[in-house]
């Protein structure tokens, strides 16, 4: 296969993921978990604010490249300025209640047209892993960095759980925390989320 045949395939199943993820979420969806969020009709408000993120999110491109995108996707007018400085502003303020709220709206929906699964029982998946935060001062009292390292030097580290549904990839439920929670003390929260039935598919971590 060469290279070019590759990109293009990635291309295309990039596409059929934003696809997915829009069919997913409605628009009345996106603009219910908004609520109470400041939602002024500005050219990125709500709905295509979370489509041009998604996009950029799915196909590592830079927020001018981003907005350029989503003009020539209709996620926006044509008319709207090329520069990213209200999209950037925009998505700066994305609320961190919203986006957690509209993922595990996704997951039921997803999965109501599931993959064939062995013996037709559910198969979930939990794994656990972390991300880097933007060096705040409330992330390091949040999130606190590696002890090892020395004071100023270190990130913020956020360390979350997640259980998701192996035949569509969808985030069931997840719990976050800092270095101070072990995965399995994360973990035991989403018991609720493993019914009985339910093929469990974990790392040694989780024993």
């Amino acid at each position: 296969m060469s290279n070019f045949t590759f990109l293009a395939g990635l291309a295309r199943l990039k596409s059929s993921v934003l696809s997915s993820l829009t069919a997913c979420l409605s628009a009345t969806a996106i603009e219910s978990a908004f609520q109470g969020h400041s939602q002024r009709r500005r050219i990125f408000h709500p709905v295509p604010l979370l489509l041009t993120f998604l996009n950029q999110a799915l196909h590592g491109l830079s927020c001018q490249a981003a907005v350029a995108d989503a003009k020539l996707q209709r996620f926006v007018t044509k008319r709207a300025s090329p520069k990213n400085a209200a999209y950037c502003n925009a998505r700066t303020a994305l609320p961190e209640k919203a986006l957690a709220t509209l993922t595990l709206q996704a997951a039921p929906t997803v999965a109501m047209n599931p993959a064939p699964q062995p013996r037709q029982r559910p198969v979930k998946i939990v794994d656990g892993s972390s991300a880097r935060l933007a060096d705040t001062a409330a992330n390091q009292k949040g999130y606190p960095q590696n002890s090892a390292q020395p004071e100023g030097c270190g990130w913020p580290l956020l360390y979350f759980v997640v259980v998701m549904a192996l035949e569509t990839g969808a985030i069931i439920d997840a719990e976050l925390g800092s270095q101070h929670d072990h995965e399995r003390c994360r973990f035991l929260k989403l018991w609720p989320r493993v019914q009985t039935g339910d093929i469990l598919v974990a790392d040694g971590g989780f024993d």
